[in-house]
């Protein structure tokens, strides 16, 4: 009978594990390339030109009353923000006067790169220790 530490250990392929370290190492590094930066709320009756928000950004809007919403923008209206939620496709619309702050997704260029140069860093020591596991250089001296 298999126990549940055989079960852990099973491996369909050589290095199995390092590999999904690697890709969930990985996930996380990437994870930390968006940043949350804070911008103006527009006032009601600005004209679209002047709204910091754009359609397509990924948004988190705080109303007056405390409710919280994390949307993608697809319209922006004369008094209103409209977009849907990633995880049901739902619309939200929030009017500009309902708002007590916005905050818009921006790519960290330092966080992106220090995320690549750790990618690789990452990668090359699982490449080395898979090296080292599958027994190293063998020379066969006659």
């Amino acid at each position: 009978m298999k126990t549940l530490t055989s079960f852990a250990n099973f491996s369909p392929i050589p290095g199995f594990r390092s590999i999904i370290a690697l890709l969930l190492g990985m996930s996380v590094l990437f994870s930390g390339c968006v940043t949350m930066k804070s911008v103006p709320v527009p006032a009601p009756g600005q004209s679209a030109e002047a709204v910091v928000v754009k359609v397509g950004d990924k948004v988190e809007v705080q109303t007056r009353t405390g409710e919280k919403y994390a949307f993608t923008i697809t319209v922006i209206e004369s008094d209103t923000l409209v977009g849907k939620t990633s995880s049901s496709a739902q619309e939200v619309r929030v009017k500009f006067q309902d708002m007590a702050s916005l905050q818009v997704a921006k790519v960290d260029p330092a966080r992106t790169a220090l995320a690549g140069v750790g990618g690789i860093v990452i990668v090359v020591g699982v490449a080395f220790l898979l090296f080292l596991a599958s027994g190293g250089i063998h020379l066969n001296t006659m």
